[in-house]
Protein backbone atom coordinates (compact mmCIF):
# COMPACT_ATOMS: atom_id res chain seq x y z
CA UNK A 1 0.00 0.00 0.00
CA UNK A 2 1.30 3.37 -0.48
CA UNK A 3 0.01 6.29 1.43
CA UNK A 4 1.03 9.89 0.96
CA UNK A 5 1.12 12.14 3.63
CA UNK A 6 1.45 15.82 2.89
CA UNK A 7 -0.21 18.99 5.15
CA UNK A 8 -0.23 19.80 8.72
CA UNK A 9 -2.23 22.83 10.27
CA UNK A 10 -1.35 24.95 13.35
CA UNK A 11 -4.26 23.54 15.27
CA UNK A 12 -3.57 22.03 18.96
CA UNK A 13 -0.10 20.33 19.24
CA UNK A 14 -1.71 16.56 19.75
CA UNK A 15 -3.70 17.59 16.33
CA UNK A 16 -1.00 18.97 14.33
CA UNK A 17 0.90 15.76 15.28
CA UNK A 18 -1.89 13.57 14.02
CA UNK A 19 -2.21 15.22 10.87
CA UNK A 20 1.44 15.26 10.06
CA UNK A 21 1.30 11.32 10.94
CA UNK A 22 -1.05 11.00 8.52
CA UNK A 23 0.38 13.33 5.61
CA UNK A 24 3.69 13.27 5.86
CA UNK A 25 5.39 9.97 4.88
CA UNK A 26 4.86 7.35 1.99
CA UNK A 27 5.01 3.83 3.54
CA UNK A 28 5.76 0.97 0.43
CA UNK A 29 4.02 -1.96 0.22
CA UNK A 30 7.50 -3.19 -1.28
CA UNK A 31 9.06 -3.29 2.82
CA UNK A 32 5.77 -5.41 3.17
CA UNK A 33 6.01 -4.80 6.83
CA UNK A 34 4.60 -3.34 10.23
CA UNK A 35 6.45 -0.92 11.79
CA UNK A 36 6.93 1.81 14.11
CA UNK A 37 9.29 4.85 14.15
CA UNK A 38 9.98 8.93 14.46
CA UNK A 39 10.46 11.76 12.41
CA UNK A 40 9.86 15.20 11.96
CA UNK A 41 7.85 16.87 8.73
CA UNK A 42 8.22 20.62 7.47
CA UNK A 43 4.44 21.83 6.56
CA UNK A 44 2.10 24.46 6.40
CA UNK A 45 1.06 26.50 8.96
CA UNK A 46 -2.79 25.76 7.57
CA UNK A 47 -3.91 24.56 3.77
CA UNK A 48 -3.09 27.60 2.36
CA UNK A 49 -1.05 29.36 4.31
CA UNK A 50 1.89 31.18 3.56
CA UNK A 51 4.27 30.10 6.60
CA UNK A 52 5.84 26.58 7.34
CA UNK A 53 6.62 25.12 10.45
CA UNK A 54 8.42 22.19 11.99
CA UNK A 55 6.78 19.28 13.48
CA UNK A 56 7.48 15.81 15.38
CA UNK A 57 5.93 13.10 13.73
CA UNK A 58 5.31 9.48 14.93
CA UNK A 59 4.98 6.68 12.23
CA UNK A 60 2.93 3.80 12.97
CA UNK A 61 1.77 1.24 10.19
CA UNK A 62 0.42 -2.26 11.54
CA UNK A 63 -1.85 -4.74 9.56
CA UNK A 64 -2.95 -7.90 9.53
CA UNK A 65 -5.36 -9.91 6.59
CA UNK A 66 -7.99 -7.85 7.64
CA UNK A 67 -7.47 -5.29 9.98
CA UNK A 68 -5.17 -1.84 9.47
CA UNK A 69 -3.78 0.78 11.48
CA UNK A 70 -2.36 2.92 8.82
CA UNK A 71 -2.93 5.85 6.19
CA UNK A 72 -5.57 5.99 3.81
CA UNK A 73 -6.76 8.88 1.41
CA UNK A 74 -3.39 10.55 3.08
CA UNK A 75 -4.50 10.26 7.09
CA UNK A 76 -3.98 7.89 9.61
CA UNK A 77 -7.05 5.68 10.23
CA UNK A 78 -8.61 2.47 11.84
CA UNK A 79 -10.66 -0.16 9.42
CA UNK A 80 -11.55 -3.20 8.24
CA UNK A 81 -10.20 -4.46 4.56
CA UNK A 82 -10.82 -7.19 2.07
CA UNK A 83 -8.00 -8.16 -1.02
CA UNK A 84 -8.67 -10.45 -4.00
CA UNK A 85 -6.77 -12.30 -6.24
CA UNK A 86 -6.67 -9.09 -8.81
CA UNK A 87 -4.59 -6.85 -7.18
CA UNK A 88 -7.35 -5.40 -5.57
CA UNK A 89 -7.82 -3.93 -2.12
CA UNK A 90 -11.23 -2.67 -0.36
CA UNK A 91 -12.12 -1.72 2.90
CA UNK A 92 -13.95 1.20 5.19
CA UNK A 93 -12.20 2.79 7.78
CA UNK A 94 -12.86 5.79 10.72
CA UNK A 95 -10.48 8.55 11.22
CA UNK A 96 -10.13 12.14 12.13
CA UNK A 97 -10.61 15.31 10.22
CA UNK A 98 -8.07 18.14 11.35
CA UNK A 99 -9.81 21.48 12.54
CA UNK A 100 -8.55 25.30 11.96
CA UNK A 101 -8.14 28.12 15.23
CA UNK A 102 -8.83 31.65 13.83
CA UNK A 103 -5.35 32.54 15.36
CA UNK A 104 -3.34 30.42 12.68
CA UNK A 105 -2.51 33.79 10.71
CA UNK A 106 -3.89 37.10 10.99
CA UNK A 107 -5.72 36.68 7.86
CA UNK A 108 -8.09 34.22 9.69
CA UNK A 109 -8.89 36.55 12.27
CA UNK A 110 -12.64 37.18 13.16
CA UNK A 111 -13.50 34.07 12.26
CA UNK A 112 -14.90 31.36 13.86
CA UNK A 113 -12.13 27.93 14.50
CA UNK A 114 -12.94 25.09 12.39
CA UNK A 115 -13.21 22.09 15.31
CA UNK A 116 -11.44 18.49 14.95
CA UNK A 117 -14.06 15.97 13.86
CA UNK A 118 -14.35 12.12 12.59
CA UNK A 119 -14.19 11.57 9.68
CA UNK A 120 -15.84 7.54 8.33
CA UNK A 121 -15.23 6.31 4.80
CA UNK A 122 -14.35 4.24 2.03
CA UNK A 123 -11.74 2.62 0.05
CA UNK A 124 -11.17 0.75 -2.98
CA UNK A 125 -7.00 0.16 -4.20
CA UNK A 126 -5.42 -1.52 -7.15
CA UNK A 127 -1.56 -2.82 -6.50
CA UNK A 128 -0.52 -4.73 -9.41
CA UNK A 129 3.56 -4.94 -8.27
CA UNK A 130 5.44 -1.53 -8.71
CA UNK A 131 1.89 0.43 -9.45
CA UNK A 132 -0.72 1.16 -7.06
CA UNK A 133 -3.88 3.53 -7.51
CA UNK A 134 -6.61 4.10 -5.56
CA UNK A 135 -9.76 5.97 -5.01
CA UNK A 136 -11.05 6.75 -1.09
CA UNK A 137 -14.36 8.60 -0.11
CA UNK A 138 -14.16 10.45 2.87
CA UNK A 139 -17.43 12.04 4.78
CA UNK A 140 -16.76 14.02 8.36
CA UNK A 141 -19.25 13.40 11.13
CA UNK A 142 -19.80 16.45 11.87
CA UNK A 143 -22.86 18.42 10.57
CA UNK A 144 -21.82 21.25 7.44
CA UNK A 145 -17.78 19.98 7.14
CA UNK A 146 -18.49 18.17 3.89
CA UNK A 147 -16.89 15.14 2.35
CA UNK A 148 -13.69 14.28 -0.34
CA UNK A 149 -12.66 12.32 -2.87
CA UNK A 150 -8.80 11.37 -3.24
CA UNK A 151 -7.68 9.77 -6.10
CA UNK A 152 -4.18 8.75 -5.87
CA UNK A 153 -1.45 7.03 -7.99
CA UNK A 154 2.07 5.26 -7.49
CA UNK A 155 4.86 3.77 -9.24
CA UNK A 156 8.39 2.44 -7.36
CA UNK A 157 11.07 3.61 -10.03
CA UNK A 158 13.50 2.50 -8.18
CA UNK A 159 13.27 -1.65 -6.35
CA UNK A 160 16.06 -2.75 -4.90
CA UNK A 161 16.81 -5.23 -1.60
CA UNK A 162 17.75 -2.30 0.24
CA UNK A 163 16.45 0.89 -1.65
CA UNK A 164 12.99 1.55 -3.25
CA UNK A 165 12.05 5.20 -4.45
CA UNK A 166 8.15 5.73 -5.48
CA UNK A 167 7.13 8.98 -7.75
CA UNK A 168 2.99 9.33 -6.72
CA UNK A 169 0.40 11.91 -7.32
CA UNK A 170 -3.30 12.88 -5.96
CA UNK A 171 -6.39 14.54 -7.02
CA UNK A 172 -9.01 16.08 -4.51
CA UNK A 173 -12.40 16.56 -4.85
CA UNK A 174 -14.54 18.70 -2.72
CA UNK A 175 -18.67 18.73 -2.17
CA UNK A 176 -20.02 22.18 -1.47
CA UNK A 177 -19.68 21.86 1.98
CA UNK A 178 -16.41 21.25 2.58
CA UNK A 179 -15.37 24.19 0.34
CA UNK A 180 -17.70 26.41 1.87
CA UNK A 181 -16.67 25.66 5.63
CA UNK A 182 -13.00 25.92 4.91
CA UNK A 183 -12.56 28.43 1.64
CA UNK A 184 -15.67 30.45 1.58
CA UNK A 185 -16.79 33.99 3.62
CA UNK A 186 -19.77 34.29 4.32
CA UNK A 187 -21.44 38.24 4.68
CA UNK A 188 -21.31 37.27 8.99
CA UNK A 189 -17.45 36.09 8.73
CA UNK A 190 -16.80 39.33 6.43
CA UNK A 191 -18.58 41.77 8.78
CA UNK A 192 -16.10 39.94 11.71
CA UNK A 193 -12.47 39.43 9.91
CA UNK A 194 -10.39 41.88 11.35
CA UNK A 195 -8.20 41.40 7.72
CA UNK A 196 -11.48 43.06 6.25
CA UNK A 197 -11.90 39.36 4.21
CA UNK A 198 -14.77 40.00 1.90
CA UNK A 199 -17.63 37.70 1.12
CA UNK A 200 -16.40 34.73 -1.20
CA UNK A 201 -18.86 31.99 -2.60
CA UNK A 202 -17.70 28.75 -3.50
CA UNK A 203 -19.13 25.26 -5.04
CA UNK A 204 -17.86 22.04 -5.11
CA UNK A 205 -14.61 20.70 -7.26
CA UNK A 206 -10.99 19.81 -7.68
CA UNK A 207 -9.81 21.30 -4.74
CA UNK A 208 -6.20 20.29 -4.92
CA UNK A 209 -3.50 18.36 -6.76
CA UNK A 210 -0.34 17.10 -5.37
CA UNK A 211 3.35 15.39 -6.43
CA UNK A 212 5.48 13.61 -4.22
CA UNK A 213 9.00 11.81 -4.46
CA UNK A 214 9.64 9.15 -1.77
CA UNK A 215 12.99 7.49 -1.06
CA UNK A 216 12.91 4.60 1.55
CA UNK A 217 16.44 3.28 2.92
CA UNK A 218 17.05 -0.30 4.61
CA UNK A 219 20.16 -0.27 7.02
CA UNK A 220 22.27 -3.56 6.27
CA UNK A 221 22.03 -5.89 8.90
CA UNK A 222 19.23 -4.35 10.77
CA UNK A 223 15.26 -4.06 11.20
CA UNK A 224 15.52 -0.01 11.08
CA UNK A 225 14.96 2.14 7.75
CA UNK A 226 15.15 6.17 6.92
CA UNK A 227 12.55 7.19 4.79
CA UNK A 228 12.50 10.78 3.40
CA UNK A 229 10.06 12.58 1.34
CA UNK A 230 9.35 15.49 -0.68
CA UNK A 231 6.64 17.17 -2.16
CA UNK A 232 4.37 19.75 -3.27
CA UNK A 233 0.69 20.51 -3.40
CA UNK A 234 -1.35 22.93 -5.12
CA UNK A 235 -5.07 24.17 -4.63
CA UNK A 236 -7.14 24.47 -7.31
CA UNK A 237 -10.33 26.52 -8.57
CA UNK A 238 -12.55 28.40 -5.94
CA UNK A 239 -9.99 27.25 -3.33
CA UNK A 240 -7.11 28.51 -4.56
CA UNK A 241 -8.93 31.91 -5.35
CA UNK A 242 -10.15 32.24 -1.99
CA UNK A 243 -9.26 35.37 0.34
CA UNK A 244 -8.25 32.81 3.29
CA UNK A 245 -5.39 31.47 0.96
CA UNK A 246 -1.78 33.37 1.46
CA UNK A 247 -0.44 30.80 -1.20
CA UNK A 248 -1.77 28.17 -3.35
CA UNK A 249 0.89 26.14 -3.82
CA UNK A 250 3.07 24.68 -1.28
CA UNK A 251 5.95 22.11 -0.89
CA UNK A 252 6.15 19.85 1.88
CA UNK A 253 9.00 17.39 2.94
CA UNK A 254 9.45 15.27 6.22
CA UNK A 255 12.06 12.28 7.08
CA UNK A 256 12.04 9.90 9.63
CA UNK A 257 13.45 6.11 10.88
CA UNK A 258 11.54 3.10 11.31
CA UNK A 259 12.16 -0.33 12.58
CA UNK A 260 9.76 -3.51 11.26
CA UNK A 261 8.27 -5.67 13.40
Amino acid sequence: MTSLFTQVRRSRPVHRCLLAFGLALCAQQAAAQNYAGIGVAMVPEYEGAEDDRFLPLPLVRYETEHFFFSPRAGLPALGVKWSTDADLVGGLFLSAGMGRDADDAEILRGLEDLDTHAVYGAFLAWEPGRLSASVAYRRAAKSGYGATVDLRAGYRVLQRERDVVTLGANVEWADDDRMRTWFGITPEQAARSEAGLPVYAVSSGVKSVGASAVWLHRFAGSRWSLVTAAGVNRLQGDARDSPVVERATAPFASVGVVRAF
